[in-house]
């Protein structure tokens, strides 16, 4: 089954076996002609008693063996975010629940406090998913405003802060690109 990062529609799937890539047993490499392919299909390959091909261009492959191709660490770092993001919750070390004067936490936790990864559902209605420093929110994550308003990008001492998206809640479909320098 093929899987797709939607935003750029980007799929993160061999495209000659169609196994996704897991970053474990299966990533991605880079041949010859600058196509990527998993490196299982790529051993199949060099394995072949045939001309070493690539399968989408059929340019004629240099090396024999799978140590000498290296990883697309470009497209390993997109896999990577898009594996963490859409990771279970409850698969993070540390993950707890708790229930806070304005809504309910579920993540990573240290100290009793927030820390790490995490999701807050405040009462009002928002939410934050992302990174946490100590019960603030710091690093990347997202917040869903009441307004339906959003803020996707980076945090600091519990504020937007840094370069990040936001977008208004009205149907003006209004976008900005904000740094906030504190």
């Amino acid at each position: 089954m093929e899987t797709t990062i939607n935003a750029n529609n980007i799929s993160i799937d061999c495209q000659i076996c169609f196994e996704t890539y897991n970053l474990k047993d299966i990533y991605p490499m880079v041949i010859d002609c600058g196509h990527t392919i998993c490196n299982i299909c790529l051993s199949s390959i060099l394995s072949s008693n045939n001309l070493r091909k690539c399968p989408f261009c059929n340019y004629v492959l240099r090396f024999d063996f799978l140590n000498q191709y290296s990883v697309n660490y470009v497209f390993k770092d997109i896999i990577r975010t898009y594996l963490e993001k859409n990771r279970p919750l409850e698969s993070y070390p540390n993950y707890k629940e708790k229930v806070y004067d304005e809504g309910k936490y579920f993540g990573q936790m240290k100290d009793n406090a927030r820390n790490g990864y995490g999701l807050m559902k405040y009462y009002d209605n928002s939410t934050y998913l992302g990174n946490w420093h100590y019960n603030n929110r710091e690093g990347n994550g997202k917040c869903l405003y009441i307004d339906k308003s959003e803020y996707d990008g980076e945090w600091k001492s519990d504020l937007p802060h840094g370069f990040g998206k936001f977008r208004y809640g009205n149907s003006s479909g209004k976008k900005c690109l904000i740094l906030l320098i504190l």
